[in-house]
């Protein structure tokens, strides 16, 4: 019984050091992810703001000499 449950509580231990271990890649991608949201969030703001512009079509012909 002493067996199963030091295996239990080794592999538990183990378990949560490897999460830890690997968070700090986990907060890189993370903080990547926040910055390119940032940008879009930039760019959208600004292609919203952008100003209209009201175009008239125009017939054009081509004429071959």
């Amino acid at each position: 019984f002493r067996r199963v449950l030091f295996r239990s509580i080794t592999t538990e231990l183990l378990t949560k050091k490897e999460k830890l271990e690997d968070r700090p890649d986990k907060l890189q991608v993370e903080k990547t992810i926040d910055a390119r949201l940032s940008k879009l969030s930039e760019e959208f703001a600004r292609f919203a703001s952008a100003k209209t512009i009201d175009a008239t079509p125009v017939s054009v012909t081509y004429d071959q000499a």
